[in-house]
């Protein structure tokens, strides 16, 4: 027979099993990345249904880190910093009142794109003018539809160092046959774009049973050995 302390070792084994299992595959997919934009409508198209003034909105985006691509446009004249970084989205899903979209992005006729702007002025000429902006842009459409998001927070400050912000996001989609928008609106107030994080993954079933025979199998191998000593005893 198998004793406690064999059976909490086979169980410790299975734990750890599991865990290692866990952590590659959180390395492998650590490069998507998720974030949100948030904001409220303040003002809706003429005679388009859906969504109205007063509606607050969540967009949902995922890009792959990997994908980011930084370019300097920095000089010695106009600016000593000038880094923009850019990468096209995974997915944005739109929610905001009856309306809910996810955006077709593998539709060659489709983009997107997510990017930064951080951006120093040359003091020299410009004294403390900087600026930092975040941009988001997605664009589906079919045979029925075209729909676009576009939405941007700029934080700065101006030549005397005294701060100033401005946003802006707009969405639309539009009845190609009717001809009308089923949803239109925009909006200037506050839009906050989210601190992305990486997603968490979870195990997929199809994983989880390889995991358990994995465990059962060491389990199996620690009470035949127990077995054997026994009888030699």
């Amino acid at each position: 027979m198998f004793s406690l302390k064999q059976f909490s070792l086979s169980v410790s084994t299975i734990a750890a099993t599991v865990t290692i299992s866990a952590v590659f595959s959180t390395a492998a997919q650590a490069a998507i990345v998720g974030g949100q934009v948030t904001g409220t409508w303040q003002y809706d198209y003429d005679g388009a249904g859906g969504l109205s003034v007063g509606d607050a909105f969540t967009a949902d985006y995922t890009y792959d880190s990997d994908s980011v691509t930084t370019t300097d446009y920095s000089n010695s004249y106009d600016y000593t910093r000038y880094l923009v970084d850019s990468v096209p989205l995974l997915s944005l899903v739109l929610n905001s009142g009856t309306v809910s979209h996810a955006f077709d992005l593998s539709n060659p006729s489709s983009f997107s794109n997510l990017q930064r702007y951080d951006v120093q002025y040359n003091p020299d000429y410009y004294s403390q003018y900087s600026y930092t902006q975040d941009n988001i842009q997605a664009y589906d459409s079919s045979a029925l539809s075209q729909n676009s998001f576009y939405a941007y927070n700029y934080l700065g400050q101006d030549y005397s160092g005294n701060p100033f912000s401005a946003s802006f996001a707009q969405f639309y989609s539009y009845d190609n046959s009717a001809g009308t928008y089923p949803a239109y609106a925009y909006t200037y107030g506050d839009v906050a774009f989210s601190g992305s994080s990486p997603a968490t993954p979870v195990p997929t079933p199809a994983l989880l049973p390889g995991l358990v025979s994995l465990g059962l199998g060491v389990l199996r191998k620690r009470k035949a050995q127990a077995v054997l000593e026994a009888q030699k005893a």
